[in-house]
């Protein structure tokens, strides 16, 4: 990378563009964290009760969301079934 110089001050241009992207979305950040993590307990919520063909297949989607089920009771504590699975093993 080269060093760039902006207002007497010496940066590299990715540091200088992520913050310049920072102040554009700092107002957003939290409702893109609450997006995705609602996105993930539904989506982990589906892999575990209903057990989506396109969810299995998919080796990146079945590593994210196929979780076990005792991380999967901080946020869907009332599956039977995880619990029943969690005390026999």
């Amino acid at each position: 990378m080269i060093p760039i110089t902006i207002e007497s001050d010496i940066t590299i241009p990715v540091a200088f563009l992520s913050s310049q992207i920072n102040g554009m979305i700092v107002d957003y950040i939290p409702f893109i964290a609450t997006y995705f993590m609602i996105i993930s307990v539904i989506g982990s919520a589906l892999a575990i009760t209903v057990k989506l063909n396109f969810i299995f297949k998919n080796n990146f989607l079945r590593t994210l969301l196929n979780v076990k089920c005792i991380y999967a009771m901080v946020y869907y504590p009332y599956n039977r079934n995880c619990i029943h699975l969690m005390f026999i093993k």
